[in-house]
């Protein structure tokens, strides 16, 4: 009995002998573990998911010598790109677009332009036919009011070839609202032509006279500049192309057009053929790039420094 005892005793006392020996060879390792340099380095970015309080710190205010330094570098990170505007030019002051009409008595062609470069808008054409021959003034009232539809939509042309061209992000209200200045010519066809030899010509040139004398009214209404009536025979003189108002010459006219203009629009019969009203409209693109012309030619007239060294230019033998 006694020897039993002893022997479990003895027992006990070993097992608590190796839990200790195990114990601190377990916390040595830990510590060698922990001090050696091949340890994980701590993990810099908090597990949100086990602690959603932790928040990253934000980053502190930089140390600078001066407080200008600081708000200078602050505006430059919250920079934001400006827009971008419509730089305008010398020739913008002169006008911004040029109206031609190309009145006849059934038809009345029209051709919108950028002045500052003759950049082509709109085209178009007005079918006056349903009126009588003598109802000059019904003729006049519908073409002023397809005069008055290009007069609001000029400028939404211009801000989207504007737009497409990257020449601006956006407009500014002041370009929107600001007063734009036109410059409207008139194809003056009945110069072109000689006298009348019988009744049906004569009342035709009647009746494109009194358009045109009630057009050039209302487009000093509508676009509050005076229409020029230029002579055609000088609009194709501009384009080198001699001759009268044969359907050859305009077709000469037009070919040009075509060459200049890129989809410049052409009206055709169901069988595919060019219809004559198409010419119309390139003889009022004509007129246009005459128009231009006749202006920037009266501007240079108002220098007198200019006009006096031209005169010595032409006066002088060499």
């Amino acid at each position: 009995m006694k020897y039993q005892t002893c022997s479990w005793q003895l027992r006990r006392f070993i097992q608590a002998g190796t839990r200790l020996q195990q114990s601190n060879w377990s916390l040595g390792a830990r510590f060698a573990r922990t001090s050696s340099s091949e340890r994980p380095p701590d993990n810099p970015f908090p597990d949100f998911n086990n602690d959603p309080q932790k928040h990253p710190a934000l980053p502190k205010r930089p140390v600078w010598d001066d407080d200008t330094e600081w708000e200078a570098a602050l505006q430059k990170a919250q920079a934001v790109p400006s827009k971008k505007k419509l730089e305008r030019s010398q020739l913008d002051d002169l006008g911004d677009f040029i109206l031609s009409i190309a009145v006849r008595r059934k038809m009345t062609g029209y051709a919108l332009l950028r002045f500052r470069d003759l950049l082509p808008l709109q085209f178009g054409i007005v079918d006056v036919s349903k009126h009588g021959p003598d109802e000059a003034q019904k003729k006049a009232l519908e073409i002023a009011a397809a005069l008055r539809d290009l007069r609001e939509v000029a400028p939404q042309k211009l801000m989207q070839l504007a737009a497409d061209g990257e020449e601006m992000d956006s407009l500014d209200e002041e370009m929107k609202n600001r007063q734009w200045k036109w410059i409207v010519a008139l194809d003056d066809s009945t110069v072109d032509r000689g006298p009348p030899v019988n009744v049906r010509e004569n009342k035709a040139q009647r009746t494109i006279c009194m358009m045109q004398g009630l057009l050039i009214a209302d487009c000093k209404r509508i676009f509050k500049s005076a229409p020029q009536v230029l002579n055609p025979r000088r609009s194709r003189q501009r384009l080198r192309v001699r001759g009268g108002p044969s359907p050859q010459v305009r077709k000469e006219i037009f070919e040009e057009a075509c060459r200049e203009v890129p989809d410049f629009p052409v009206v055709r019969h169901r069988t595919g053929t060019l219809k004559e009203d198409t010419y119309l409209m390139s003889d009022a693109w004509a007129t246009a790039r005459l128009a231009q012309r006749v202006v920037l030619l009266a501007q240079k007239r108002e220098d007198p420094k200019l006009m006096a060294r031209i005169r010595e230019q032409a006066r002088s033998p060499n």
